[in-house]
């Protein structure tokens, strides 16, 4: 199914790029290479709250037994 799916993709791309299948090959890959560092720019951006919110719980947690 997925040499298929592959095949079919293929076929597809050829013909959306007329002779230049390797333009539309780059543009995926430049498409993915984004999707992935905007991906890891949130994964990053949603692990600094999380270390901030700890610092903060530990902050509170040290006042009370301080």
């Amino acid at each position: 199914m997925e040499e298929l799916l592959r095949c079919e993709w293929d076929v597809e791309a050829a013909a959306a790029a007329g002779a230049d299948e390797q333009h539309v090959q780059d543009l995926e890959e430049d498409r993915l290479a984004m999707t992935k560092d905007i991906i890891w720019a949130y994964a990053n951006a949603v692990s600094q709250v999380c270390v901030e919110d700890d610092g903060v719980s530990c902050d509170c947690v040290s006042g009370l037994f301080g």
